[in-house]
């Protein structure tokens, strides 16, 4: 059953991709977006798939509803926000490039450095699910299932190695779209929505998460280490 959930999760995750890309565009035969697409499905199905057979907790709370009973109301309106700032900032892709057309293309060899960028995004998404299985799409202390505090691995070294990656994904994306300009304003508008769910999570797990304050303290950046 699990496995089931998990290729559904996947499928609508790139369907969702896709409709977020193509829709805005001229025409569907977007040949780089096309690349980037069959790319992306097979990474996230075999980090998913990877999960599902090695770490199936962590793939269990990822698939988890993005919304819960307890989640607290700030947090409601953080993931409206967050979620909002995400197809915003993957629209504004095939809007600059088809439309709007601002500021330069990347070089061509810049291009390809941008799929790589983005691809370790990826890998960086599943290889904190790998570490921590109880990263849902909610902020909640998940008392039924024994939420522990996680601190090594990728945790280590910042406190929110999840969004860290939406930081490589996204902008390398843009760069292989062509979009420098989506690479920069998209960023922005994903790290606007971020800091304020990074802020409600880290009050939550404070108030309820055993040693969390220590590790805020052993762990001083967020997202980006030596820098925020």
């Amino acid at each position: 059953m699990l496995f089931i959930r998990t290729l559904f999760g996947v499928c609508l995750n790139v369907v969702i991709l896709t409709l977020l890309l193509l829709t805005p565009s001229p025409s569907w035969y977007w040949y780089n977006a096309m690349i980037y697409l069959a790319l992306y499905a097979l990474l996230v199905l075999s980090g998913s798939i990877y999960l599902c057979l090695y770490h199936p907790a962590s793939i269990k709370a990822r698939l988890m509803a993005p919304y819960s009973t307890d989640q607290p109301r700030k947090d409601k309106l953080a993931t409206i926000f967050l979620l909002s700032a995400f197809a915003t900032s993957i629209i504004l892709i095939p809007l600059d490039v088809h439309h709007f057309q601002i500021g330069w293309k990347p070089p061509f060899l810049i291009r390809p450095i941008g799929l790589l960028i983005s691809s370790l995004g990826i890998f960086g998404f599943y290889l904190s699910l790998k570490e921590n299985a109880f990263a849902q799409p909610v902020v909640s202390l998940q008392k039924s299932r024994g939420h522990a505090l996680v601190d090594s691995g990728i945790y280590s070294y910042v406190r929110h190695p999840m969004y860290s990656s939406f930081f490589l994904f996204y902008p390398g994306m843009a760069l292989w779209l062509e979009s420098l300009f989506s690479a920069a304003i998209g960023s922005l508008i994903l790290i606007s929505a971020l800091i304020p769910r990074i802020v409600i999570e880290e009050s939550t797990l404070r108030r309820g998460l055993s040693g969390y304050d220590d590790y805020l303290k052993r762990v001083k950046y967020r997202i980006i280490p030596m820098f925020f």
